[in-house]
């Protein structure tokens, strides 16, 4: 049964605007990290750390992805009043909860494996006179996007499913979103995280520390 759900909330949300909306804005963050060759300027924009620090903020939206999924998905049957005709079929609260959380995370990791795509052939089809572009390789988009990303989904999601089952509202659940957003800002200037504009420059200590405190 689980598969069968899971297959119609895929469905669910890849059909409505709202995806393509999510999709098209990460796809043209992607675009413009991969033309601006963020990262270091000494590192290719198709190099490993170049990658990972590219996906590390392109995962920050993740936070405002989600929260779209979440509100659109998860709270639809309150929205409509359909919880009660939902649970009178034979459908266990653990397939219906389970199934919503994997919508979730499912729609947003399309969206974002896209997003990585962008990055991974633009600097090959579209070369920036702003970044020197190296070999090119798969492997350092697919590891940023299983060791990084999907992590990221996988626990914001879980947090904002939380919100939205506990509160039924889709302003709480808003307001859960801004504040993981409030709290990553604020463990990530407290950590002197690499992503931040005004971070001091990188030592071991501070890397170390900044991989602590910063998921993204």
């Amino acid at each position: 049964m689980i598969v069968q759900l899971l297959a119609f909330e895929f469905r669910y949300h890849t059909r409505r605007v709202l995806f393509a909306l999510v999709t098209i804005a990460v796809c043209g963050m992607a675009l413009v990290l991969a033309q601006t060759g963020f990262g270091a300027e000494s590192a290719h924009v198709n190099s490993s750390y170049a990658v990972m620090r590219a996906s590390g903020l392109l995962s920050l939206w993740i936070l405002f992805s989600q929260t779209l999924f979440t509100v659109s998905g998860v709270l639809r049957d309150d929205e409509y009043d359909m919880r009660e005709l939902i649970f009178s079929r034979p459908v266990s609260r653990g397939a219906y909860f389970l199934s919503r959380y994997l919508g979730v995370v499912l729609a947003g990791t399309v969206a974002m494996s896209l997003a990585v795509g962008v990055l991974a052939v633009t600097p090959l089809l579209m070369p920036s006179a702003l970044a020197s572009v190296g070999p090119a390789r798969m492997l350092p988009y697919l590891h940023a996007l299983g060791t990084l990303i999907v992590p990221n989904l996988l626990l914001v999601s879980a947090l904002l499913c939380c919100v939205a089952w506990f509160s039924r509202g889709s302003l709480a659940t808003y307001v859960g979103g801004i504040a993981i957003f409030a709290l990553y800002m604020t463990a990530a200037m407290l950590g002197d995280s690499p992503l931040m504009a005004s971070s001091a420059p990188p030592t071991a200590a501070g890397l170390a520390r900044a991989a602590l405190t910063d998921p993204f």
